[in-house]
């Protein structure tokens, strides 16, 4: 069969049998075919043909209004919904629907005074009131209602993973994972909560998992750059940097206007400095990139800052950093990258501030004392740069440049037993060490 004789309830079927395939049964107001052009071009074909031979078919409105919606003309889409909504028995799933393209408009209150209009039983309204609240920041009320959409909907594997949401942001990995298992299990081929299911499994620094579900995720919607780019970041946590570029990469070429594929670019190739300087100059170029597509996104203005700073470039770096501060005030990595700037240009008493507001920002971050400690010992304050070492390792056991710096304020007064502890072997005295920020 030709698709531009397939009927408008063929197209519904259709995409209800998608949906059910590669997500979950709750409705929506997006199509499933959305990156099938041609398909979508057919299914329009087949809404206005309809709606010219019967005006009052509400199907023909269904699709129509999710193949606008699809299309990004959430205005148009909305106006069809609505008309759809006085023609249709179903009137809850127009108003679904409605709500729906309004959350994704970001009209909230709208949003939620439209589901409310829905049938008391509708158990699809839990479903939303989820998302809303969880928009809105009304983290008990978003669980409480994703809790009531999971017992009054079978198998909602998208209750699931907005739970999961919930508690990620409650700071409960543990549940959070838990909900996207059982989403899972409910749709192995749901790539939200092979995702969503990825980034906890990364921020739980189960990187192995995280891998596996990125995969899977990207096998599913091959498509979605944010499976891309939680793969360069699970291989730049493993220090796979080529690895990490190459997924970037992939990312930045499905949206080239999204920042976060290029600082993980910047990030990339920063961290293969000491290979080459063009590598740094590289890293410069995809931050400042980042920088244009977003500029009031504090963290592109953070990497250039590192870059230029590591190309001692320091002006344009404090031009950067300060641009962060502008921006996110609280981000202690920025205090920490506009100390080691200070630093470079010996203003030790003003990199002192900056360390010392890291740390007060993130006191488990060992960088700040890093920096604190390095700031004392070229003051010949051994006992304070001692100090914060210390306070580094507690942090971080075994970190380089912590151990380093301590093995070195060892050898400064004279402690050579413990030097050796740090520093494996006494340095030669014209031996040149390098002081500073070593990421």
């Amino acid at each position: 069969m030709e698709e531009t004789t397939v009927t408008v309830k063929e197209f519904l079927k259709l995409d209800s049998e998608i949906r059910k395939k590669t997500s979950c049964a709750a409705p929506s107001c997006f199509i499933s075919f959305s990156d099938d052009d041609k398909k979508c071009a057919a299914a329009m074909e087949a809404a206005k043909k309809a709606l010219e031979t019967e005006t009052e078919d509400g199907d023909a409105y269904l699709l129509k209004g999710k193949l606008l919606a699809s299309s990004g003309d959430f205005s148009k889409a909305e106006e069809c919904f609505k008309d759809g909504l006085h023609l249709t028995k179903d009137k809850n799933l127009f108003l679904f629907c409605i709500a729906d393209i309004q959350y994704n408009r970001g009209d909230i209150e709208e949003a939620e005074a439209t589901i409310k209009t829905a049938s008391a039983d509708y158990p699809y309204v839990s479903l939303m009131l989820g998302r809303l609240y969880f928009s809105a920041d009304k983290l008990k009320e978003s669980e409480k209602e994703y809790k009531k959409a999971i017992s009054a909907i079978k198998k909602c594997a998208e209750a699931h993973v907005g739970l999961g949401g919930v508690y990620v942001t409650m700071g409960n990995l543990k549940k959070a994972a838990s909900e996207h298992k059982s989403a899972i299990l409910i749709n192995p081929n749901y790539s939200d909560a092979r995702s969503g299911k990825a980034w906890i499994c990364y921020f739980m620094n189960d990187f192995k998992s995280a891998e596996k579900h990125f995969l899977k995720s990207a096998e599913i919607s091959p498509n979605q750059p944010d499976n891309y780019i939680g793969l360069g970041w699970v291989y730049y946590k493993l220090e796979r940097y080529s690895d990490a570029k190459k997924e970037f990469l992939k990312a930045a070429e499905i949206n080239p206007k999204d920042p976060d594929a290029f600082i993980g670019l910047g990030w990339s190739d920063y961290q293969k400095r000491a290979v080459s300087r063009a590598n740094l100059l590289d890293a410069e170029g995809y931050f400042r990139k980042a920088a244009e597509l977003n500029p009031q996104y504090a963290d592109t203005h953070i990497g250039l800052g590192w870059a230029c700073s590591e190309l001692d470039r320091l002006k344009d770096a404090e031009k950067s950093f300060l641009k962060a501060l502008e921006i996110h005030p609280e981000y202690d990595d920025v205090y920490v990258g506009l100390g080691w700037v200070q630093y470079k240009n010996k203003k030790f008493i003003e990199a002192e501030k900056s360390f010392k507001k890291a740390a007060e920002l993130d006191p488990k971050d060992p960088d700040s004392y890093v920096g604190l400690a390095w700031t004392a010992f070229m003051q010949d304050e051994f006992k304070y740069a001692e100090k914060h070492f210390l306070s580094a390792l507690k942090n971080q056991p075994g970190h380089k440049e912590a151990s380093v710096g301590l093995g070195e304020v060892y050898l400064k007064i004279g402690n050579t037993t413990k030097a050796k502890k740090y520093l494996g072997k006494i340095k030669s005295p014209d031996k040149k060490i390098k002081y500073g920020k070593q990421i």
